[in-house]
C-alpha cells in the first residue's frame, strides 16, 4: 500500500504516544495489499470502521492509535491523526453524562 499524509507534526504525536506501534504499523501498511477491508481487518484486528474508509487502528496505550482512510482499491492509505479509540471516547462521554447532577 502506498502511504501518504504523515505530516511532521503527526510523526512527532506519534512517537511520543505511540512509538513502537506507529513503527510496526508503518512497516505493516507499506507492505500490505489489502484487497478489501476484511483482509485489513486480518493483519489489525482491533481496527475499529470510523467511517466508509476510515479506520482507528490501536497502536498504544489505552487504544490511543492511527486514524487513516483506507482505499483497497488503489492500495492508498491516508493518515490523518492520532486519536484516542473511538469506543474509549464514547465510553468517557457516556460516563460523564452519567456523573452529571441535574439542576434543581
Amino acid at each position: 500500500m502506498k502511504l501518504i499524509g504523515l505530516t511532521d507534526g503527526l510523526v512527532a504525536e506519534a512517537e511520543r504516544e505511540c512509538h513502537q506501534g506507529f513503527r510496526a504499523w508503518i512497516c505493516e501498511v507499506t507492505n500490505a495489499s489489502w484487497l478489501d477491508h476484511e483482509s485489513l481487518k486480518q493483519s489489525f484486528p482491533r481496527c475499529e470502521s470510523v467511517d466508509n474508509f476510515r479506520f482507528h487502528v490501536p497502536l498504544g496505550a489505552e487504544g490511543t492509535g492511527i486514524l487513516a482512510d483506507v482505499y483497497c482499491g488503489p492500495g492508498l492509505v491516508v493518515a490523518h491523526a492520532i486519536a484516542p479509540s473511538p469506543i474509549s471516547q464514547q465510553n468517557t462521554i457516556r460516563n460523564q453524562k452519567k456523573n452529571v447532577i441535574p439542576a434543581l
